[in-house]
């Protein structure tokens, strides 16, 4: 129990506590494998097995298979993937340290849903939100065809980008 409150420490150092339940929210938790809306095996909070950004081993997958991935492992997980990402998105995004931690957890959680490769494809949206432009950023961001496919997600989104708060 202490080392997962260390790990949800060391995560709400990339995040604020809000970003981090509503990307569990957004994703939601299932133990057992499954296949997401683009037929993707899948399991955790969203962790998409095909791509495995986190290179997990056959062996790790294979028992995943079998029985799952308990909850706290999970929010491990997720932990790990926010923490890559976060780390690439500031390297890719020569404004990521002008931006609030509120809109920071906007774009991972963009980029764990879409790869980090996916959100970088939002080049209007990322050129206007570099101005600081964030409702305008906010309602390019409601163009896509991803919002199309997550509407709920990318409301709530694009609110707390516009508005940099969770209120």
């Amino acid at each position: 129990m202490e080392q997962l409150q260390t790990q949800i420490q060391q995560l709400e150092q990339i995040m604020t506590p809000q970003g981090i339940e509503r990307l569990k929210k957004d994703e939601g938790y299932c133990r057992f494998v499954y296949q997401d809306m683009v037929n993707i095996p899948t399991i955790g909070y969203g962790y998409n097995l095909e791509a495995n950004i986190l290179h997990l081993n056959a062996t790790d997958i294979a028992k995943f298979n079998r029985e799952g991935l308990p909850e706290p492992e999970a929010s491990e997980l997720l932990g790990k993937v926010v923490s890559l990402i976060s780390s690439r998105l500031k390297h890719e995004l020569p404004f990521w340290s002008k931006l609030s931690l509120e809109r920071r957890d906007v774009l991972v959680n963009m980029a764990y849903n879409l790869g980090v490769g996916g959100l970088l494809k939002f080049e209007t949206t990322l050129r206007i939100l570099s101005f600081g432009n964030y409702s305008a950023a906010a309602e390019q961001m409601l163009k896509s065809k991803w919002a199309k496919q997550v509407p709920g997600r990318a409301t709530r989104l694009a609110k707390i980008l516009s508005t940099g708060s969770y209120q």
